[in-house]
């Protein structure tokens, strides 16, 4: 270690994600920051992106749902939103026994300039590959 740099103490920590980093050149995720760009002034971050895929997400659900009642909207998400691509590099969805939309996990980990270097992606088919 150089003395003359004091190391934060944020530095090497791992954080896990549930949507990628929204450095990410993913289409789904460049969206988002167009988005931000335009109505917030670039102020990106994992919640406001989490806000926005969900929202992609319900948006989608309520064009294809014949009726705007609830039960015609949870059938909706349960029975045609299983399969869903919204461009962040992995599959969303829904069905009658699941109603978390994903099942990736992103590792993140904290860099010294307060970057975050994703390395690693988590399902529960995959387990843990690179990112």
């Amino acid at each position: 270690i150089n003395p003359t740099r004091r190391k934060s103490y944020a530095e090497g920590v791992l954080v896990t994600q549930v949507v990628p980093s929204f450095s990410s050149e993913a289409p789904g995720v460049s969206s988002y920051r167009r988005a931000i760009d335009a109505f917030d002034g670039g102020n990106y971050g994992f919640t406001s992106l989490e806000g926005y895929l969900s929202a992609r997400l319900f948006t989608d659900a309520l064009a294809l749902c014949p009726e705007l009642t609830t039960e015609a909207l949870r059938q909706t998400l349960d029975t045609r939103l299983s399969d869903v691509d919204l461009g962040i590099g992995a599959r969303i969805g829904f069905s009658a026994i699941n109603h978390q939309a994903s099942q990736t996990v992103w590792g993140s980990i904290i860099q010294s300039d307060g970057r975050l270097e994703v390395p690693f992606v988590w399902t529960p088919d995959t387990g843990i590959r690179p990112n």
